[in-house]
């Protein structure tokens, strides 16, 4: 799936913890299926707001939003959910972004407290 390809390394790791029987990726890509996959055969797409790039117990960033500036310039931001379920303050953050048109993918690492 042209999605998860450029993703595997990533959600090798990030969808193992919540493999049963099965490797990371293949866990990534029956979430996926399952919970992304739109439309009847052959014309399958993706609902890219139904995918994941990480499973497990801690919550998903809150109120997540993008805004891009004049100059092309992307800022993201998110609130802080420290002290919600297992979430705190050190918790790192990962960013991915991807563009179906060139099926390419840019994964971004960040600590939380650097986020903005």
């Amino acid at each position: 799936m042209a999605f998860i390809r450029p993703l595997s390394k990533l959600l090798g790791t990030t969808f193992y913890n919540v493999a049963h029987e099965m490797t990371g990726i293949n866990s990534a890509l029956s979430y996926t299926i399952k919970h992304a996959l739109v439309g009847e055969y052959p014309n399958y797409s993706i609902d890219y707001s139904h995918t994941m790039i990480a499973r497990g117990d801690l919550p998903a960033a809150r109120n997540p939003s993008v805004v891009i500036d004049q100059n092309g310039i992307a800022s993201f931001s998110w609130e802080n959910n420290s002290g919600l379920g297992t979430a705190a303050g050190t918790n790192r953050s990962i960013l991915v972004v991807f563009c179906p048109h060139q099926n390419r993918a840019t994964i971004f690492y960040q600590d939380l407290y650097d986020a903005t």
